[in-house]
């Protein structure tokens, strides 16, 4: 991805490196917070994931995809270590997961909890 830097097509292009997924840090999250997370959310119409536990980690069942791992990193975000994806869980006013924003390479897309 590059940016003009000032603006104009006469000054320097900046080039930016895609993210270094490595560096992130794996935040610890209790089992009990990962077992919310788990169920199914309708990513498009008849399009579903399905979300478990798997350890201190969660496992995304995408269709064409196959199951992918997540790792937390913080308490609602987690993260593919492979690629440029991200999960987001979106709690509604009384405290129970009503959807997920997933990220894939600054594309968002929102998926509503239908179990």
């Amino acid at each position: 991805m590059a940016f003009l830097k000032g603006g104009s097509l006469e000054d320097e292009v900046i080039t930016l490196a895609p993210p270094d997924l490595s560096v992130r840090m794996v935040f610890e999250v209790e089992p009990a917070v990962l077992d919310r997370y788990a169920g199914r959310y309708e990513l498009a119409p008849d399009v579903f994931v399905t979300i478990e536990r798997a350890g201190g980690t969660l496992s995304v069942d995408v269709p064409g995809q196959g199951v992918l791992t997540f790792f937390p990193e913080s308490k609602t975000v987690f993260f593919m270590k492979e690629a440029d994806v991200q999960i987001t869980f979106i709690e509604d006013a009384n405290g129970i997961v009503s959807e997920i924003v997933v990220n894939v390479e600054q594309t968002e897309m929102r998926a509503a909890r239908i179990d």
